[in-house]
């Protein structure tokens, strides 16, 4: 598969959706929106708007997605709070499919705990393939997929550990949980802040891409070409996805304020087939 042939995207906010409209609208290789969600999604004024912003983007002919409020926790130990936030997910999930969404991002979470660092990532995954089991439950009724992300590690002796951060968070989640519908969302960005973070699973487990720069310690989420001495060769790794035939988004993670600029560097890519930046 060549470059411009896969399913680029970009991600948005509602407030902003007729901005990002007006520009992507310049780029007939942009074929996909992915909408950000609020904490409470359902929420009735929310929820109007968020259909709104949708409608929009499906009347353009883009294809969408959401990216579920990225602090709910599915690593939560503590029953009670577990709950409630796979309340939240579920909800996000609802309004995925309420406007139209192929699939649902979602982060891991965190856990709180000293001592053994192992001990503590088995009990956080276990808390959160718990969690993924219900949640798969419940995406099968909408027939939607469910796409884990990557974060980034806490700061060096930090008591929080955020899962998944490394590749064997992603071996053990998917050994864990059994659903054709569970993919991941490799975040480039989030990957390149811990160099253990940087490995993706494997590309056949994948079922979206995120692309943005930052300086390599802050999730800053700046555009394609962005950052100074940013370890990714987009020329090549774009290739690398090109080549094993990915069907899923590739999506642009940037503000609206920076946004074209990624677009034009990913546009000056794909219209020299690989060339460097």
């Amino acid at each position: 598969m060549r470059i411009y042939e896969l399913a680029w995207g970009v991600s948005v906010d509602a407030q902003s959706m007729k901005e990002v409209l007006r520009i992507i609208k310049k780029y007939p290789f942009i074929k996909h929106v992915q909408i950000k969600l609020p904490g409470e999604p359902a929420e009735p004024r929310r929820l109007s708007r968020l259909k709104r912003a949708a409608e929009a983007a499906a009347q353009s002919g883009y294809s969408l997605s959401v990216h579920a409020y990225p602090h709910i926790n599915l690593c939560e130990g503590i029953p009670a709070l577990a709950q409630a936030n796979l309340f939240l997910a579920q909800e996000a999930l609802r309004t995925c499919y309420d406007i139209g969404g192929q699939f649902a991002v979602f982060h891991g979470g965190s856990i709180q705990g000293r001592g053994n660092p192992q001990l503590l990532r088995r009990k956080a995954l276990a808390a959160l393939a718990q969690a993924l089991d219900e949640l798969m439950e419940y995406a099968q009724g909408y027939n939607l997929s469910v796409h884990l992300e990557n974060i980034y590690p806490a700061p060096f002796r930090s008591e929080l550990l955020r899962l998944p951060s490394r590749r064997e968070d992603f071996d053990a989640i998917a050994d864990m949980a059994d659903s054709p519908l569970l993919k991941f969302c490799y975040d480039y960005g989030h990957g390149m802040i811990d160099s253990l973070g940087g490995e993706m699973p494997a590309i056949e487990n994948i079922g979206s891409f995120h692309l943005h720069e930052n300086d390599c310690l802050n999730d800053l989420h700046l555009p394609l070409g962005g950052a100074r001495d940013f370890p990714a060769d987009w020329s090549a790794e774009l290739n690398k996805i090109g080549q094993a035939d990915f069907s899923g988004a590739v999506i642009l993670e940037n503000s609206p304020e920076r946004l074209e600029e990624g677009i034009k560097v990913l546009q000056f890519i794909i219209e020299h087939e690989g060339a460097s930046i």
